[in-house]
């Protein structure tokens, strides 16, 4: 795991923008296109109005989501909806796949098997207090899910029913980053971080330690 410490929020947002453009434009100049699951979040939000900004072909990215919550696309809790009103609405002709797409959290995520690539370019990843990562929480049976993409998951109240993308397709991807900021995500990090291997107690393990290639971008509060 490569760590990247920022004095600030604004910074670690600025730098991961940065990162972002040149991983992008790399990858389309490559092999013509960039494919990117999105965050839900604070943090993801900040580095999404700076991305808004940034010179990029939109038209060569497509975008997919590492979870969501199972609620319709324009709800305040829509992960869809934060990356909507920050970044893709302000943006030229990006393609998106949103993971609400069926009648149910169980058909969206069999349906959205379907629209995965076999490798992801960049997935973007938060964690919890608790340790958990995307919709992989503590003790939650999605954790040890090896065959399929993506699930159907449960999370905490509001919006309980969630759609996931799994360990293994995650780990999968070209690259895996953890934008981490705050005081309340310090513990959970240490354990990420210097904790014995325990990941249905600490999702964020299950990735952070074994993906294919993993950057941490994490302000001092989180990581002192």
């Amino acid at each position: 795991m490569r760590i990247r410490r920022f004095d600030s929020p604004a910074d670690l947002a600025a730098a991961a923008a940065r990162t972002f453009v040149a991983a992008a434009r790399r990858a389309i100049a490559a092999r013509g296109g960039f494919s990117v699951a999105l965050a839900g979040g604070s943090t993801p939000r900040a580095l999404y109005q700076r991305l808004a900004e940034a010179r990029l072909d939109w038209s060569c990215i497509d975008v997919y989501w590492s979870d969501e919550r199972f609620v319709p696309r324009g709800d305040a809790l829509s992960n869809e909806a934060m990356a909507r009103a920050a970044l893709l609405d302000r943006v030229a002709a990006p393609r998106v796949h949103p993971m609400v797409c069926a009648a149910s959290a169980q058909a969206s995520a069999e349906r959205y098997q379907r629209y995965l690539p076999p490798q992801l370019d960049l997935v973007l990843l938060g964690i919890g207090a608790d340790g958990h990562t995307a919709s992989l929480f503590p003790g939650a049976s999605a954790l040890h899910e090896r065959t399929q993409c993506v699930v159907a998951a449960r999370g905490p109240e509001p919006a309980r029913e969630r759609i996931t993308l799994t360990v293994p397709y995650i780990n999968g991807a070209r690259a895996v980053w953890f934008l981490v900021s705050g005081a309340d995500k310090a513990a959970a990090l240490a354990r990420v971080l210097h904790g014995a291997e325990d990941p249905d107690r600490t999702p964020a393990q299950a990735v952070a330690r074994h993906a294919r290639r993993v950057t941490l971008f994490a302000d001092r509060a989180a990581l002192p």
